[in-house]
């Protein structure tokens, strides 16, 4: 009997520390990459980004992505790979509204998809 509560309180305790680690990954990861595209943003507002600096961009959300997949669903990851894969393309092309637009809904993103998976009221129910 007792070490049946020993390991229902061991695994209790694994179970929280792991959601916890989790959460502060996905977060810090989230806002990592967050950071790189508001810099890009602010350079696309004044037209002043490059093409190496959005492949650069997309280059840490690669990056990022592949430890991402461990926590997150596939088609969550897919459609900021498409959004960025966008805005590269647009400022390729020189056209900086195009690409603010893309880089304003990937920065929206990647603000939210975290929440969707922290521990809130409103993912429990």
């Amino acid at each position: 009997m007792v070490k049946s509560l020993i390991s229902v309180a061991v695994s209790l305790v694994i179970v929280v520390l792991g959601g916890i680690f989790e959460q502060k990954f996905l977060c810090s990861s989230f806002d990592e990459i967050s950071a790189i595209f508001y810099e890009l943003d602010a350079d696309l507002r004044d037209n002043s980004a490059t093409k190496e600096q959005a492949l650069k961009a997309q280059q840490k959300w690669i990056n990022k992505k592949e430890y991402l997949h461990s926590f997150i669903p596939h088609n969550d990851i897919k459609e900021i790979d498409l959004w960025v894969a966008e805005t590269v393309a647009y400022v390729s092309d020189g056209n900086y509204d195009e690409a603010r637009k893309k880089t304003i809904v990937i920065l929206e993103l990647l603000e939210q998809t975290p929440k969707s998976y922290s521990l809130r009221i409103e993912n429990l129910l």
